[in-house]
């Protein structure tokens, strides 16, 4: 009777984990979508935090992969804005 009960908690246990390791992955993807839709650092940084609450490493590289190329868009961006903004400049000089 006792080991029948201690499987059922082990068990139980385990359910408590897997659930929370699912929670985790959701919402480090929906902010990884927030981050996507409004790349601002504050976004970025809100992604990159859940995203290290993610247990399982291939989740993690993916969530990590996906953050970098938003990092890597508004990296893109900031240059063109500088780059647009400087050349009016240079044409008249």
């Amino acid at each position: 009777m006792l080991y029948k009960q201690n499987k059922y908690r082990n068990k139980k246990a385990k359910d408590a984990k897997v659930k929370a390791e699912k929670e985790a992955q959701a919402t480090a993807k929906k902010a990884i979508e927030i981050a996507q839709k409004a790349p601002t650092d504050k976004n970025i940084q809100s992604a990159t935090d859940l995203v290290a609450k993610v247990n399982d490493q291939k989740v993690k590289d993916e969530l990590t992969k996906e953050i970098e190329g938003v990092k890597a868009r508004v990296k893109a961006g900031e240059c063109c804005k500088i780059s647009c903004l400087c050349f009016p400049k240079r044409q008249w000089q």
